[in-house]
């Protein structure tokens, strides 16, 4: 099935907003919390509500969440069976980014709490560019800020040279098509990561691939080191590889790339780009002209 193309929205074709977002990590932007703020409407407060739900398992929520968690004196504690979400999200409104990833975590195996709940959590979290996923009942982060970092130093890099124009743009859509929050697309965001390796290869050795640039680059002057340039070989051997289905058709056999893979594969791809820029200033391969 051809992947529908992405369409960017009226401020991201005038430059008002970036195409894509950053890894959250210790911070939090307002569609990712008020994400968690729905699930929580839905999986708890609403689910609370039902007529069903037993005196004892109402005062059990109340007292757990408010009295153990928020930590709000007793006899503050709303006790309208109908008008206790406004009293909720005010105390929800003012945590901070950690504490309300701590309240997320509170909520996970409680009796009160709807089933599927980690299942939807992590669901928020990943398409809301959180670098924290449910494991195992903890919520635990799947990027760190060595990553996040590298990303944005190859992506600052490639801005600073015209001739790298090709790499920004690769690196720029890989985070777009990884970032998108209604509809991902890892196998191209694989694609475009790896791309902008191969750009910064072929733009050192005027090779006309990537494979032939990698085999070729040590020529140029450039002190690679053969297990660095082997590394990220295989990851390029990934990409052609028919069960990856990246660069080729797609098989029978086809395995669809994942967040992870995906991340992975452009956290990579950033820092060999970090690598090559760096080597090929130090040679005076790449040209100096420096965007004004």
């Amino acid at each position: 099935m051809t992947k529908k193309k992405t369409t960017q929205s009226f401020s991201q074709r005038m430059g008002l907003e970036t195409g894509f977002k950053k890894i959250q990590l210790k911070q939090m932007d307002d569609d990712l919390k008020n994400s968690l703020w729905n699930l929580i409407h839905e999986y708890v407060l609403y689910y609370n509500k039902r007529d069903s739900f037993t005196d004892e398992g109402l005062m059990e929520f109340r007292t757990d969440l408010m009295s153990n968690f928020i930590k709000q004196p007793v006899h503050t504690i709303p006790t309208n069976h109908f008008d206790y979400e406004r009293p909720y999200y005010d105390k929800f409104s003012m945590l901070s980014w950690n504490k309300i990833y701590d309240l997320m975590q509170f909520l996970l195996g409680k009796p009160y709490v709807r089933i599927g709940y980690a299942d939807q959590l992590n669901y928020v979290l990943e398409r809301e560019f959180s670098g924290y996923r449910v494991i195992k009942n903890l919520i635990v982060p799947v990027s760190n800020e060595l990553e996040t970092d590298t990303i944005d130093e190859a992506l600052n890099s490639a801005k600073k040279y015209t001739a790298l124009d090709g790499v920004n743009v690769h690196l720029g859509n890989a985070l777009v098509l990884l970032s998108d929050r209604n509809d991902p697309d890892y196998r191209n965001s694989i694609k475009e990561s790896v791309s902008a390796v191969e750009t910064a290869a072929k733009l050192i050795t005027g090779e006309s691939t990537l494979g032939n640039a990698l085999n070729k680059i040590e020529k140029t002057g450039l002190p690679v080191n053969n297990q660095l340039k082997e590394s990220f070989n295989k990851i390029y051997n990934f990409t052609n590889d028919k069960t990856a289905g990246i660069r080729h058709g797609v098989s029978g056999e086809h395995v669809a790339p994942d967040f992870e893979t995906a991340k992975y594969v452009l956290v990579t791809s950033s820092a060999f780009v970090n690598y090559l820029v760096g080597l090929a200033e130090k040679a005076g391969v790449i040209s100096k002209t420096k965007k004004k």
